[in-house]
């Protein structure tokens, strides 16, 4: 089972060029997230993981980019 606040915070530790790849290779992206900051769509990224049922893969790539 995914912690999510160590998943939250291991995801924003991470720089800005890997958040995005993991947010691309995961289709956890939308149109409307267009703009805005990490920080400001990190429930709605986990939300879709959740969503999605990748989860589990959002963790594993978390903890792979460390």
């Amino acid at each position: 089972m995914v912690n999510f606040k160590s998943l939250a915070y291991g995801f924003m530790m991470l720089p800005y060029v890997k958040r995005d790849a993991i947010i691309l290779k995961l289709s956890l992206g939308r149109e409307e997230d267009e703009g805005l900051k990490h920080i400001q769509i990190l429930d709605k990224i986990i939300q879709r993981a959740e969503d999605q049922k990748c989860i589990d893969k959002l963790w594993e790539e978390i903890k792979c980019q460390k």
